[in-house]
């Protein structure tokens, strides 16, 4: 058993989200914790001025609530984090900060782009300290 999980959850692929809570809480101590964190892209500061006041507060917010539902329905406990960043850096830095001892991570077929770039899945699954879980 694990006694915390981290389960970074891309909002575009939210159908992913119920499988990965099922099996964080299945894997999760009694003792243990649960961890959702979304990771929003940084907006350059050129875009920024040009956006409406509050629209990045907006994305946070819709976020949030779009994985409260999900970890609601999934009956899990799990704490809801929104960061800011690079995904694969934000969240290899976030499992360090919480001592996470299982990243739980969904992964996709991938595009072109990944086999050049890598995926976030891949880079975590490469950088991670702790155990990594993918779910496909």
């Amino acid at each position: 058993m694990y006694h915390s999980i981290l389960v970074p959850i891309d909002t575009s692929h939210i159908e992913r989200v119920a499988a990965m809570l099922a099996l964080a809480k299945k894997l999760c101590a009694s003792d243990g914790s649960i961890v959702c964190l979304n990771v929003l892209h940084e907006i350059p500061p050129l875009v920024v001025s040009h956006l409406p006041t509050g629209f990045h507060a907006g994305l946070m917010a819709d976020a949030r609530e779009t994985i409260e539902k999900e970890v609601s329905a999934a009956n899990v406990d799990a704490r809801v984090e929104i960061q800011t960043g690079h995904a694969a850096e934000t969240t290899l830095a976030y499992a360090d900060q919480i001592g996470a001892d299982l990243i739980i991570i969904g992964s996709h077929k991938p595009g072109l782009e990944d086999y050049f770039l890598g995926s976030t899945a891949s880079r975590v699954v490469r950088h991670a300290k702790s155990s990594v879980l993918v779910q496909r």
